[in-house]
């Protein structure tokens, strides 16, 4: 999410000051992120850019960017979150927030649990800059005053390929089970155990926000003498 601009603004490739074409911001971010993900220009996708709010102005971008195959939401807002003041420099944007999160501050859309739902419309959207448009998906994220992590209410079936990892699901009588490859224990086949060797680290998406939660970690160490930060 961007202040400052609007998603004319991110678009247009007109400069009325100089009344010259120059590169878009759009063109500029898209270059951006392929040299810090270092992969090709033409792997970063950015499929949606939508206004906000017009006073101030806020735009939400949304992007994707694939080697083989398409990499995770969770790397691609790390990456933007180390080089924030890089890309706002280069691009010549303020990045506001990294990642939609409409929960993210406490209290504001809810009193208690607060969970993100993202609502993707059929119609398109569609900036249109005059001497150059772009033509998106219309995504909202939408606050839902409860608490998604406890939320079971919607059934599951195999159709929504609930198994991790390669997992193969099967529909019994009693409900859903996955048959899991090796190394795999969680019961939808995630991978519940994680090894670093003093230099390594994980990124994992945030934690829904519910008004009671319990989050407990176990570890086992190498040496007798260590440090967990």
């Amino acid at each position: 999410r961007i202040a400052g601009i609007t998603d004319e603004d991110f678009i247009r490739v007109w400069n009325y000051r100089t009344q010259s074409l120059s590169r878009s911001k759009l063109d500029r971010f898209k270059d951006k992120l392929a040299d810090l993900l270092n992969t090709d220009r033409e792997n970063v996708d950015v499929f949606s850019v939508q206004l906000r709010r017009k006073h101030p102005p806020l735009t939400d971008v949304r992007f994707s960017a694939h080697g083989s195959p398409y990499y995770k939401p969770v790397r691609l807002n790390g990456i933007v979150l180390m080089h924030r003041e890089e890309i706002e420099k280069d691009v010549g944007v303020n990045i506001t927030m990294v990642g939609i999160d409409e929960c993210l501050y406490e209290n504001q859309m809810c009193e208690g649990s607060c969970t993100n739902t993202l609502d993707i419309s059929s119609l398109p959207y569609m900036v249109n800059a005059n001497k150059t448009s772009l033509v998106g998906v219309r995504v909202d994220v939408l606050a839902e005053c409860t608490c998604g992590a406890r939320n079971f209410s919607k059934a599951e079936s195999c159709r929504s390929s609930p198994c991790f990892n390669g997992g193969r699901c099967m529909e019994t009588r009693y409900g859903l089970s996955c048959s899991c490859p090796t190394g795999y224990t969680g019961p939808r086949c995630q991978q519940t155990t994680r090894s670093f060797r003093g230099n390594g680290w994980a990124w994992y998406p945030p934690l829904d926000m519910c008004d009671d939660s319990h989050l407990s970690f176990e570890f086992i160490t190498r040496k007798s003498d260590g440090l967990l930060l």
